[in-house]
């Protein structure tokens, strides 16, 4: 506890580094904040890499625990060889829903469109029983004309009329009941025959698509664009014209998410459209001409458009009045008498009137908000045939995020005020028995399910809660890649035990006696021997299972990018959305809330760490943080589902540090150049790469070490500067001092200061270096002083000046070194006892008329490097105990090296 305390006190008490600490902290959450508000605005971009980076988790992460009870049943390449090319006749369908039924399918959902009737097919080979018409009816008519011959002679009694009539009637009722047989024998209607399969099995669910408008603009889009129709059909009713200025005059926020040209178009559209609600009949000559358009051509495809509308509206408000009317009715009550539009209207009248029906029979009146579900614009249902006998609707759209990848699914959707469910979802409300108003949506929050059968796997009635955001989109669970999840078989096999069980049917009403004409009999128990084979494999994997039928062949459509694979058959989405809920296997994505407090945890622990570490270890520390998050991100949703974002932490994190280093590395260039220019002029280079080295050692306060002060002054300096012009004074003792300067740097000592004529010179500091070289390096330096000094007298009398003389005088022992003064200004020097006996000992030279002075203490560093004459003992100001000084002769030659 000691330690922690003293750690944190020099912390504290060191400025620099509390600088970079509040540096620290500020860059952290500088960058924390600005991710805090992409992830609060989550642009589009960083969505896609949110969503790339849980891709990558959903393939590392094991296959999920899957559902026993579902079975996709595929269209893939071996059906497609053994049934024929894709699209097949219905009838196929139609054997291949009575087989499944038969081996006990439970539910058969098909992710395939039915939406347009199939043309009825001709069979060839038995159009020649439609020949026994003709003999039959050249018969009944000879009879007849036999008949009114005998009554018109009188051949025949009144009482025998009845009888001869009633053969007549006979007859004609024969002859329709050949027509009959023969026609259905030889018309094949595939639509009827799947239709009575659907009927039959009864738990049939088909899809259809719906124009979802999933995109935020679009929505907005649509939207304005109805407010503003309606008031341009209004203004225009009113007032006879509209003009683009006035609309983004009294729709100015509205208006401006088009351009004047879509608005003209709208005005078009919208003046042709009141002319049309007036006069349905107007060909597109005749507006044309009202509107005096110059090129029809151009305005073609408007005038269609605004044709379609007015008799959509028209249908819709008439069926609105009675959903159950015929077609007859509203063409006597909207007096339509010309053929063209008769037929237009019935076109449209059959699909508005069947999408109605959709609406009434399969539509949820929800509980919640359900205009925030995504809205659709139009509907392409299941024939009419098939809508009555389905069990069950669902929408198949599957709708893929910002950067085409399927991650999520609408489990409801909008359309005509009602909500549609997804397929498997509606498939998984019948499973568990969920009515249209127990189911609540919330916004963000979840679908609940407040009734029904939880699961259906004997945890009883409770109230199911699935997770869904503001437009009711699950986030599905991929339980595997395509091939490793649920149970696989084609379709191929389940329509060959159905064609096996017909052909065993057909030649089982043939008698022995024909089956061995035909020679049938070996091929009858070969049949049935394949049969069982067949169903034996088949029954297991299907009864009682959820047959999901599905296009998987390669090369077809039916493909998109999920998170586990770049090509993925759909018809897979609809298992994983039951396994995902059936399970209670939820993504679970942190709140963002949540998220954004992690955010500015991490980013506040990273910005107190790293200014206290050199770079090297910074790194390795983001590093490290950065690893450790991923893999808590990673364990998370491995192990719970957990959806937590890796991107604005992990970005947090090096960002942070790029910050920070750089905030470093240009303080520590600001803090060089102050060093240089501070300590330029009193260090050696040697000594000031080592400040630049360890620049905290040059912090306000001071060691206590061993060092070596160098003291010299000039002998009667004051004497000689009164005799003297100022100008000649600075010029000699300028040069003196530089001079001797140079030879200090040239030793690694440090220059203290001048006073006046006195030189003071550190050696040992601010560098380290061992004691008996810096107190050798410190006598070496005088040495060197009084020899450069006999030159520059040399050269002063040749130049006429008089020379000047100097003392040196070293001491070596502990001092107190560092940056003394205040946080404005300080000065970096030594104090202390040892210093103040140099300076005593520098003036003894002048007593004792030598030029170098050390005392004892230096001495004993360097006894064996130099040459000394023991001068005295002497006692000194501050020192009890007499100290003994020397007179420094000369240096001993240092020994060669061999």
């Amino acid at each position: 506890m000691k330690k922690i305390t003293e750690f944190f006190s020099q912390s504290f008490l060191n400025v620099t580094l509390i600088k970079k600490q509040l540096i620290g902290f500020s860059i952290a959450l500088c960058i924390a904040s600005l991710f805090a508000l992409l992830m609060f605005f989550s642009p589009s971009f960083l969505e896609v890499f949110r969503l790339k980076m849980l891709d990558i988790r959903f393939r590392l992460r094991p296959s999920r625990p899957q559902l026993q009870n579902i079975v996709f049943v595929e269209m893939d390449q071996h059906a497609i060889d053994e049934l024929g090319r894709w699209p097949w006749p219905r009838e196929k369908f139609a054997g291949i829903i009575s087989e499944l039924k038969r081996q006990g399918a439970r539910y058969i959902l098909f992710d395939v469109l039915f939406t347009a009737p199939q043309q009825i097919v001709v069979e060839k080979e038995k159009i020649g029983g439609l020949l026994g018409l003709r003999e039959g009816n050249q018969t009944l008519l000879h009879f007849i004309d036999q008949v009114s011959e005998a009554l018109a002679s009188g051949a025949i009694e009144t009482d025998q009329v009845p009888g001869y009539l009633h053969q007549i009637k006979s007859g004609v009722g024969d002859i329709e009941g050949i027509v009959s047989a023969n026609l259905e024998g030889t018309l094949l209607d595939n639509d009827r025959l799947l239709a009575l399969s659907l009927e039959e099995a009864g738990n049939v669910y088909l899809g259809h698509m719906l124009e979802v408008l999933y995109l935020a603009a679009d929505r907005e889009r649509f939207r304005v664009f109805d407010l503003l129709f309606a008031h341009i059909r209004k203004h225009l009713r009113e007032e006879g014209r509209i003009e683009v200025s006035q609309l983004k005059g009294d729709y100015a926020k509205e208006a401006g998410l088009f351009s004047d040209k879509e608005l003209a178009e709208f005005i078009e559209r919208a003046r042709i459209t009141v002319l049309l609600e007036d006069n349905l009949g107007l060909t597109l000559d005749e507006v044309g001409k009202r509107l005096s358009v110059a090129s029809l051509p151009e305005m073609r495809a408007v005038y269609y458009d605004s044709l379609y509308g007015v008799i959509d509206e028209k249908i819709r408000r008439f069926l609105k009045k009675d959903r159950e009317a015929d077609f007859t009715s509203l063409i006597w009550d909207e007096e339509i008498v010309d053929p063209d539009l008769i037929a237009l209207f019935r076109k449209r009248f059959d699909t508005i009137a069947l999408t109605e029906k959709m609406c009434s029979d399969f539509g949820l009146r929800i509980s919640g908000p359900i205009d925030r579900l995504y809205p659709a614009l139009e509907m392409s249902p299941p024939i009419r045939l098939f809508e009555e006998t389905m069990k069950g609707t669902g929408f198949l759209n599957a709708i893929p995020d910002v950067d085409g990848v399927v991650r999520r699914v609408p489990l409801l959707v909008r359309y005509n005020d009602v909500a549609f469910p997804q397929i498997a979802f509606s498939l998984l409300l019948e499973m568990l028995e969920v009515s249209s108003e127990d189911i609540l949506f919330i916004p963000g929050k979840a679908i609940i399910l407040k009734a029904g059968r939880a699961s259906g796997e004997g945890e009883g009635n409770r109230e199911i809660v699935i997770p869904v955001d503001e437009n009711g989109q699950l986030f599905v669970n991929w339980a595997g890649p395509w091939r490793d999840s649920f149970t696989h078989i084609s379709c191929a096999d389940i329509y060959r035990l159905w064609q096996l069980r017909g052909n065993i049917n057909k030649n089982r009403t043939l008698s022995e006696k024909e089956l061995e004409d035909a020679g049938l009999e070996g091929r009858l128990k070969e049949d049935m021997d394949r049969l069982s084979s067949l169903s034996a494999k088949i029954e297991p994997l299907v009864k009682d299972n959820i047959c999901i039928i599905g296009l998987t062949a390669p090369g077809t459509h039916d493909y998109n990018p999920v998170p586990l694979e770049a090509a993925y058959p759909m018809v897979g989405t609809h298992a994983n959305i039951l396994n995902t809920i059936l399970k209670h296997d939820y993504i679970i994505p942190v709140d963002r809330s949540i998220q954004i407090a992690l955010l500015f945890i991490i980013a506040l622990f990273f910005g107190f760490v790293v200014p206290r570490v050199s770079a090297v270890k910074g790194l390795v520390f983001s590093v490290a943080l950065g690893a450790t998050y991923l893999y808590v991100a990673f364990d998370l949703f491995f192990s719970k589902n957990i959806w937590l974002n890796v991107i604005e932490p992990v970005s947090t994190i090096f960002l942070t540090f790029s910050g920070i280093t750089l905030y470093n590395f240009i303080s520590e260039e600001k803090e060089k150049r102050w060093i240089k220019s501070a300590f330029g002029h009193y260090v050696s280079k040697n000594v000031m790469e080592d400040i630049l080295r360890n620049p905290d050692g040059l912090r306000l306060g001071g060691d206590r070490r061993i060092l070596t002060v160098l003291f010299s002054d000039i002998r009667s300096f004051t004497t000689y500067s009164e005799k003297r012009k100022p100008e000649e004074v600075v010029s000699i003792l300028n040069e003196y001092l530089d001079e001797m300067t140079k030879i200090i740097f040239n030793n690694n000592g440090t220059l203290d200061k001048y006073v006046g004529d006195e030189i003071m010179a550190v050696f040992g500091a601010p560098g380290r270096m061992d004691d008996a070289t810096h107190a050798y390096l410190a006598v070496k330096t005088a040495k060197e002083m009084i020899e450069r000094l006999a030159v520059l007298r040399e050269k002063w009398v040749s130049e006429g000046r008089e020379p000047l003389d100097i003392g040196v005088g070293i001491n070596t022992g502990e001092m107190v070194v560092g940056n003394m003064g205040s946080y404005e200004r300080m000065d970096y020097t030594v104090i202390g006892d040892a210093v103040n006996l140099g300076a005593r000992v520098e003036a003894l030279t002048r007593d004792y008329r030598c030029y170098i002075i050390i005392t004892e203490f230096t001495y004993g560093y360097v006894k064996d490097r130099v040459v000394v004459k023991e001068l005295d003992s002497v006692k000194v100001k501050g020192k009890n105990k007499p100290v003994v000084i020397y007179e420094v002769i000369d240096l001993k030659k240092e020994p060669q090296p061999c």
